[in-house]
């Protein structure tokens, strides 16, 4: 009698938050995603990290992916997914890949990001006041009123929020495409990331590229959050699918 072979492993999807967030951001892909092991990734300084020192550098970030999810990435079955600051990551990590001759991505998704070559008009943000800062923080949405009225909370996302924002934009312009397939996605109300600017993130890539609009703001309620995951799912089973085709 012969076994059945074991079933293949899922791949894997690393979900690189926003600013200022951590594994929270992602916490109930796992579920949602059922084609794909969801690995939320967690930057130094937060969560379970919080003794480490925040990353102040984006070679910093890069280098602490590559080593904290090198069992997925070397497995060479795996997409990334980044939201705000995280798509700029995500960016670079796959420049990093190149770099190195490491297993690219089978798929790219970007979530409320402007293209490099669109920067926010108040840009850089991390040297906005604490007073302003507070205001575009507030105007992302995603915190109660409640919470912006706290200012210990606050005092502490101010920290985190501009030692990402730092990372990201005094990092070096990133130069050339990617040959990977991109997914980028948007929010009409999204004032941060106007609708208008979402199609040129296709010069960024050789490969295949499409963007989507979705109802709601910079950060997701729960009609955009369940449409986004649901996007994210059909887009990456369909990237899956092509591969095995292929």
């Amino acid at each position: 009698m012969s076994s059945a072979a074991p079933p293949a492993p899922r791949a894997t999807l690393l979900c690189l938050p926003p600013a200022g967030t951590g594994r929270l951001a992602f916490a109930d892909w796992p579920e949602r995603i059922g084609d794909y092991a969801v690995e939320p990734v967690l930057y130094p300084g937060r969560d379970s990290r919080v003794s480490e020192p925040l990353a102040t550098s984006v070679a910093d970030l890069v280098g602490d992916v590559l080593r904290t999810h090198g069992a997925a990435i070397a497995g060479g079955r795996f997409a990334l997914l980044g939201r705000s600051v995280g798509a700029a990551l995500a960016m670079h990590v796959v420049d990093a890949l190149i770099r190195e001759e490491l297993p690219l991505p089978r798929h790219v998704v970007l979530v409320a990001a402007r293209p490099p070559q669109r920067p926010d008009p108040e840009s850089p943000l991390f040297r906005l006041s604490d007073r302003r800062l507070r205001e575009r923080i507030a105007d992302w949405g995603g915190m109660s009123a409640d919470e912006l009225a706290d200012d210990e909370l606050m005092s502490w996302t101010l920290r985190l929020v501009r030692a990402d924002l730092a990372v990201a934009e005094t990092a070096l312009s990133r130069a050339g495409t990617i040959p990977v397939s991109l997914t980028v996605v948007g929010a009409k109300d999204d004032r941060s990331v106007p609708v208008d600017v979402l199609s040129e993130w296709e010069s960024a890539t050789t490969a295949q590229f499409a963007w989507h609009v979705l109802p709601g703001g910079h950060f997701p309620d729960a009609v955009q959050h369940d449409l986004l995951v649901n996007l994210v799912a059909d887009t990456l089973r369909e990237s899956e699918s092509k591969v095995m085709d292929g």
